[in-house]
């Protein structure tokens, strides 16, 4: 008896993931969940108009708008990527696997 398997295998970085999140994605895979209300809007006004600085000692950088990606350093983020990243999955058909989950 012969067993066969084929197994395709790809590997992605999520270098500077946060900062590439496709933020009308996360709209639209907020609405494909069902989620309905406040909370899109909600969503919607976090993720426009974003702006950020860089402080260097005591040096401010100028302003910068934040034209893609989700904001660093809140929980919302997190969640809006993993909503995106396994949206992704899905319709890709791929499994994640992290060394240190």
């Amino acid at each position: 008896m012969e067993i066969s398997a084929k197994f395709d295998v790809r590997s992605f970085t999520l270098e500077k993931a946060y900062d590439t999140t496709w933020k009308h994605g996360i709209m639209k895979d907020l609405s494909d969940a069902g989620i309905r209300g406040r909370l899109p809007m909600f969503i919607q006004g976090f993720l426009q108009n974003r702006q950020f600085q860089v402080r260097l000692g005591s040096h401010m950088s100028n302003v910068f708008k934040q034209e893609m990606g989700v904001p660093q350093g809140s929980i919302l983020s997190v969640t809006l990527f993993a909503l995106k990243i396994n949206s992704y999955c899905e319709k890709s058909h791929l499994v994640l696997s992290a060394p240190y989950c």
